[in-house]
């Protein structure tokens, strides 16, 4: 897998692995007496969460762009358009409101944890405007 460029994660993405190794590390041999055991474990399940994030946020845009294919593990998968209906919305949402657009930018520009993103305020907030934000939506 690689990131695309035009999102610029990828060097961010980098860096906040190597802070979460460094953090893991050193907590563990805080921990123990130089056994790595189990370390590379929860080093991995963070560097997943991560990659898994940067990869879904991207890959929801870059399906929509004719002739981009999408692959999991060199083979085609179909997207289903409306997979995208969510995050198209949300995206809509973020932008009525300058404080929560510069959460959204600084969350995608991983300056933010994504959590908040699936929050039961804002994913209900998307839902209860949901057809007046499919209005802002730019046609696929």
């Amino acid at each position: 897998m690689g990131f695309n460029p035009v999102y610029g994660q990828g060097m961010t993405a980098a860096a906040l692995e190597a802070r979460d190794l460094r953090d893991e590390l050193s907590a563990h041999l805080d921990a123990t007496t130089g056994d790595l055991t189990g370390l590379p474990e929860r080093f991995y399940a963070k560097a997943d969460a991560l990659i898994k994030y940067c990869w879904n946020s991207s890959n929801t845009l870059d399906h929509r762009i004719p002739g981009v294919e999408y692959t999991v593990d060199g083979e085609a998968r179909q997207v289903d358009p409306s997979s995208s209906d969510f995050s198209d919305r949300l995206a809509a949402y973020m932008a009525q409101d300058r404080e929560r657009y510069v959460r959204y930018r600084e969350t995608t520009q991983l300056l933010r944890s994504p959590e908040w993103l699936s929050s039961d305020e804002v994913v209900s907030a998307v839902k209860a405007n949901w057809e007046e934000l499919g209005q802002a939506v730019v046609p696929r």
